[in-house]
């Protein structure tokens, strides 16, 4: 994954633990026998998510 996040510069990357999601995003991959990856993209300020 880290070519993809060079442009945006290493303070602006913060890596989280994995959690888990309630969208059905993975069922679409299944279906299609295709490997996936969900992305949570981030746009709140730091403070925010740091009070969560």
């Amino acid at each position: 994954m880290q070519p993809p996040l060079e442009p945006a510069g290493e303070k602006n990357v913060h890596r989280l633990e994995p959690l888990t999601t309630s969208e059905d995003f993975s069922v679409l991959a299944d279906a299609f026998g295709t490997p996936y990856c969900f992305w949570l993209l981030g746009g709140a300020p730091g403070r925010w998510r740091r009070q969560a």
